[in-house]
């Protein structure tokens, strides 16, 4: 797609802009302002495209270079609907991948690896309940549990095991504990007659994954 992108690219920066002549009618002049109107459109879109993509590999090869070697790369590969909290990707065992490896992207925490093949793994997303993760609160000495939820319409984690009388919780960020990637912030806090809980806004686009890095213990 990057390929295609940059050649549609170049492709419509070249494009000849004629001159108007005085000779020129209305309806020419009408129809080639609109052509140019829709040419410049096309560019800035395409620029803006272009400018994301490489955002993308800068904050990917800065993590790269954040992990040194103690990771492996991988393709996630189109999702199915049917599995809503499930990815695949395209290393597996004769990579090195092994179970319950920890899968992150250049945004933060994706989940953990569930099944490994010869070629391919299964990861079970942060979004799901059986997918619980030691955390640390910014600024904040507390330690909690995190793990997915049952919300399909606003997925949202659940920060569990909080003690109560935190109500300055909203907007911190939250960490895995012991690898001290982002997993997202906190949307809002309630007490319970036990304990607190809050609810957490994963910093993962989950529906734009495309490379992921599986960390090796």
């Amino acid at each position: 797609m990057h390929f295609t992108f940059i050649s549609a690219l170049k492709k419509a920066s070249h494009y000849p802009f004629k001159k108007l002549t005085s000779n020129s009618s209305m309806k020419d002049q009408v129809g080639f302002l609109y052509q140019q109107s829709e040419e410049l459109k096309f560019l800035q879109k395409a620029y803006v495209e272009l400018s994301k993509e490489n955002n993308f590999l800068r904050k990917s090869l800065a993590l790269k270079e954040k992990l040194s070697k103690n990771y492996i790369s991988a393709e996630v590969l189109p999702r199915f609907q049917s599995f809503r909290n499930l990815v695949f990707i395209n290393k597996g065992r004769l990579d090195g991948v092994e179970l319950e490896m920890l899968v992150i992207s250049h945004q933060g925490v994706v989940g953990k690896v569930i099944s490994v093949s010869e070629n391919l793994s299964q990861v079970l997303l942060i979004l799901d309940p059986k997918c619980q993760f030691s955390v640390k609160i910014e600024g904040l000495n507390v330690s909690a549990l995190i793990k997915g939820n049952e919300s399909i319409i606003s997925p949202f984690l659940s920060l569990i095991n909080l003690p109560k009388g935190l109500a300055s919780l909203k907007g911190r960020k939250i960490y895995l504990k012991k690898y001290h990637f982002l997993i997202g912030a906190v949307k809002d806090y309630h007490e319970t007659f036990f304990d607190a809980q809050a609810r957490v806004i994963p910093e993962v686009n989950f529906d734009k994954l495309n490379i992921v890095f599986l960390i090796k213990q």
